[in-house]
């Protein structure tokens, strides 16, 4: 399962946005922010091609060595964000992660994407519903 770093490493970033985390969020099939997300109508390749529409492809040339890619200062305070509802320490869940995406008052590119698919008011009444499994962290999800 790739972390977020992982995959701007794979496009040749060299540091961890929003976007990432939305598409770490997406390849953890069993996570429950997925079946968020999948309510929402939002899947990896919907997320991909309207990245490469609004992002473009630039002039990336290839993968950049994983451990050259930087977490970005507002990727890491999303993670403080999210916290734990208990008030404890230790990895947040993946919706924990996902719920501080959304709430973020910043423009990010991950909204940015999700809004470009008409998605947010879905996966916000999705969210209503979904609770934070026990099991389900994101612990290592953007590897920071």
């Amino acid at each position: 399962m790739p972390t977020a770093r992982a995959i701007a490493a794979d496009a040749g970033a060299h540091g961890v946005g929003t976007q990432h985390v939305l598409l770490a969020l997406l390849r953890r099939r069993a996570a429950d922010a997925v079946a968020v997300l999948d309510a929402g109508g939002v899947d990896e390749g919907a997320v991909a091609a309207a990245l490469g529409a609004v992002a473009g492809t630039g002039c990336r040339t290839g993968a950049v060595p994983t451990e050259r890619v930087t977490v970005s200062p507002r990727v890491l305070a999303l993670v403080r964000a999210a916290g734990r509802p208990d008030g404890g320490t230790g990895p947040v869940s993946d919706l924990q992660l996902l719920r501080a995406l959304l709430a973020d008052n910043e423009p990010s590119l991950a909204r940015l994407l999700l809004s470009s698919l008409g998605a947010l008011r879905r996966i916000d009444r999705a969210l209503q519903d979904a609770t934070v499994r026990v099991d389900d962290t994101s612990g290592g999800l953007v590897d920071a």
